[in-house]
């Protein structure tokens, strides 16, 4: 499956995740890739500067800012066959205004019968602190618990580390109720060219 999502923000026609699938037959070696399903969502925004590549700012080096690396899956589509469906997560950094970031995450199922997908569940994770949450990856493990890992910095205080939240399969949907933990502390600003 080839994965991506439009945003009405960014000059999509809807906010929507598009999934192609792609077969390959290495007796001919040929291939094709054709068009599995399009899935509404609910309204995110992950548009930020318009492709200047500087959108988040950090402490002690306000001219140099970091690219949220927007538009598009961040890491990989993470998936997992079950009994009677199959499930994939996904995540990408979303546009909360301010010049703030933070993670619009998805577990989308597909039933093993009729093949068709479905968003079992989607949510945005970004406490109101002003600090950003970008470059996010994503995992299942096999009891369906999501863990959710990003880079985090604010403007004035946080410098660029990484922290991590998650979530069990038994908690509610669509949140990403585990306590935020810091998994490295930056202590400067990066600085530097492309």
């Amino acid at each position: 499956y080839v994965v991506f999502f439009e945003d009405d923000n960014a000059g999509g026609a809807s906010d929507r995740i598009i999934i192609y699938k792609m077969t390959a037959d290495w007796t001919t070696k040929t291939a094709s890739i054709v068009l599995d399903c399009t899935l509404p969502v609910q309204p995110f925004n992950s548009y930020f500067t318009g492709g200047t590549l500087k959108d988040i700012t950090q402490p002690g080096a306000s001219s140099q800012k970091l690219d949220a690396l927007d538009g598009f899956f961040s890491y990989r589509a993470p998936y997992r066959i079950w009994t009677g469906y199959n499930s994939m997560v996904l995540c990408t950094p979303v546009n909360l205004g301010n010049k703030v970031a933070g993670i619009r995450w998805y577990e989308l199922r597909q039933d093993n019968t009729t093949k068709v997908w479905s968003v079992y569940q989607q949510g945005t994770y970004g406490p109101a602190d002003g600090v950003s949450r970008w470059t996010p990856s994503i995992a299942m493990d096999d009891n369906g618990s999501i863990g959710l890992a990003y880079a985090v910095t604010s403007s004035s205080s946080v410098y660029p580390g990484i922290r991590y939240t998650g979530r069990l399969a038994s908690d509610p949907l669509g949140q990403m109720p585990f306590a935020e933990q810091t998994a490295i502390a930056g202590t400067s600003a990066i600085t530097g060219t492309n």
